[in-house]
């Protein structure tokens, strides 16, 4: 019974930080380009060369993730989970930083792995949709 209302406590706690996170998230801009602009190179040809990049490559990234999880390769999805990482950091998305730090260290493919992967959809496409406004 201890056990049971443990598991309770723990699940309302966690519900209760993704609410809090999901809040968070949508009050925080999707993506930050100062590192990007930082590099001195902060030109608009530049810019928008580094945009194009993302635009290609991010989605092909997501695809590559989702197609691990659904054939159930933990070593290829924690492998894309990780490459995806640099460019979330290079791009200052850091909604998806703790988000892909979980799915590179899962141990099985769950219902939690896919709702982590989803999200990391979203909010790439998101973050393509407004880069493509630039």
């Amino acid at each position: 019974m201890i056990g049971y209302l443990f598991m309770e406590l723990a699940n309302s706690e966690l519900n209760e930080n993704k609410k809090n996170n999901t809040e968070q998230a949508e009050k925080e801009p999707l993506y930050d380009l100062s590192l990007l602009t930082a590099t001195g190179r902060s030109d608009d040809e530049f810019l928008l060369k580094l945009v194009a990049l993302f635009i290609d490559i991010m989605p092909e990234n997501v695809k590559e993730l989702k197609i691990a999880l659904a054939g159930n390769q933990i070593e290829e999805t924690r492998r894309a989970a990780h490459k995806m990482k640099s460019s979330v950091e290079l791009w200052g998305i850091v909604s998806l930083r703790d988000t892909l730090k979980a799915l590179e260290s899962i141990s099985e493919v769950n219902a939690e792995a896919h709702s982590l992967a989803n999200h990391v959809e979203a909010t790439i496409n998101k973050v393509i949709a407004d880069l493509k406004q630039l």
